[in-house]
């Protein structure tokens, strides 16, 4: 029986490919091979390997180890992984193993042990069938070298989103804005064969800039359905955060700056909002880009914490962007959406499934409506179940993302 191989890289797409991995396990476990490509990610403190390890008893390896066939590969491999030498010291800096590890792991050595031989004879070995990656460059890791074996052997690339796109517009990033280049999907992921998106949307969207329609499937997004949110918040463990603070708690996501933001009209805002008497703001910066303003630093606190802690702990979520906020709706938090933060429009706004506000104005009397209790929400139970069954089950209520995921995969397999 032919294997699928899971691809992950970082944070983001194993986060959207561990409900995925969860249920190939659980119908298929002899036939799933999972592999991180990133040296540098830990897998060993990582909660969702450690999930996927203990409950199915498997080893999730570096895609480095699947196949070591001499000496030089195993040595290689001991030298780049972050598993044998430490990435990071106490205080946050790379280190000087940290250093020479990427400078090993970047060198013409990677691409003289890891080249085309290397990965044919894995695929050999492990029996590959498919090969299942997030969306993203070839360039990066050894994703071409996989790409070119794929090719001659005839073994189908599917891709898996690594977030829930949300922006309507077709260049949502202030790059993308300005080039206006109605082919850069195509570009950047065209060696991909195939895709899973979350919905007709985001199909639609996509077929704009380059992705041809036949290349995708809607079968919505695992990482968000309400059975995976249930199974997520005990994979996180219990809230550490206090809950005796008698303030209305916000909380804010905060974003990368390229994503066609408005810094100035953000900082202004929430200062306005922590100057408020009755609120506790906290600012949670974004995974991967970090917090996108230092004047951030000055209001209300910047937490670690992880989201969905942050989600519970707090009375209201104020979002301009982050996918995050479908974890809100499961809670049943209040969602702010300000439309003066971005410049893109938001697919939230179009079912209005938020209460949309455009001025510092308005969010700080919305916020104060809150705190004294008088207010209507603008959007219904209705609109936010209309909205998630678009975007989180693909337009099937009660379909599960993740079985539909599974069987796309090993459809494609057999065709």
């Amino acid at each position: 029986m032919k294997k699928m191989l899971f691809i992950f890289r970082s944070f983001n797409d194993l986060d959207h490919m561990t409900p995925v991995l969860d249920k190939s396990l659980e119908c298929h476990p002899k036939e799933t091979v999972i592999a991180c490509i990133n040296p540098n990610f830990d897998l060993k403190n990582d909660f969702r390997v450690n999930y996927i390890e203990d409950k199915h008893r498997v080893k999730i390896k570096y895609i480095y180890d699947l196949y070591s066939p001499t000496l030089k590969h195993k040595l290689f491999s001991f030298l780049t992984n972050s598993l044998s030498m430490s990435t990071f010291p106490h205080n946050g800096k790379p280190s000087i193993k940290s250093k020479i590890r990427n400078r090993i792991y970047n060198s013409r050595l990677k691409t003289y042990l890891y080249n085309v031989n290397w990965f044919n004879n894995l695929v050999q070995h492990k029996n590959i069938g498919i090969v299942i990656v997030d969306y993203g460059s070839r360039h990066k890791f050894i994703y071409n070298t996989i790409n070119s074996v794929c090719k001659t052997r005839n073994i189908p690339i599917v891709g898996m989103p690594h977030g829930l796109d949300s922006a309507d517009n077709d260049f949502w990033t202030n790059q993308g804005n300005l080039d206006q280049d109605r082919t850069r999907m195509d570009t950047n992921w065209g060696w991909i064969d195939n895709f899973i998106v979350a919905s007709e949307n985001v199909k639609s969207k996509y077929s704009r800039v380059g992705i041809k329609e036949n290349k995708m499937r809607v079968l919505g997004n695992p990482r968000f359905s309400k059975a995976w949110h249930n199974t997520y918040k005990t994979l996180i463990g219990a809230n550490p955060i206090p809950d005796q603070n008698p303030n209305l708690k916000l909380v804010f996501f905060d974003h990368s700056i390229q994503y066609r933001s408005n810094p100035d009209e953000i900082y202004e805002s929430l200062n306005a909002i922590d100057k408020l008497s009755f609120t506790d703001l906290v600012i949670k910066p974004h995974t991967r880009a970090g917090l996108s303003d230092t004047r951030l630093t000055t209001i209300g606190r910047v937490s670690q914490e992880h989201s969905l802690h942050l989600i519970e702990w707090a009375d209201v979520i104020i979002n301009y962007l982050s996918s995050i906020v479908y974890d809100a709706y499961h809670l049943n938090k209040i969602f702010i959406y300000p439309s003066h933060f971005n410049e893109n429009t938001m697919i939230w706004e179009k079912y209005n499934a938020c209460w949309k506000v455009s001025s510092t104005k308005d969010l700080t009397e919305a916020i104060s409506q809150i705190y004294e209790g008088d207010y209507n929400l603008p959007y219904s139970s209705t609109d936010v179940d209309i909205f998630l069954n678009h975007q989180v089950n693909g337009g099937h209520e009660g379909s599960d993302p993740s079985s539909s995921y599974l069987s796309c995969i090993k459809e494609t397999i057999r065709s």
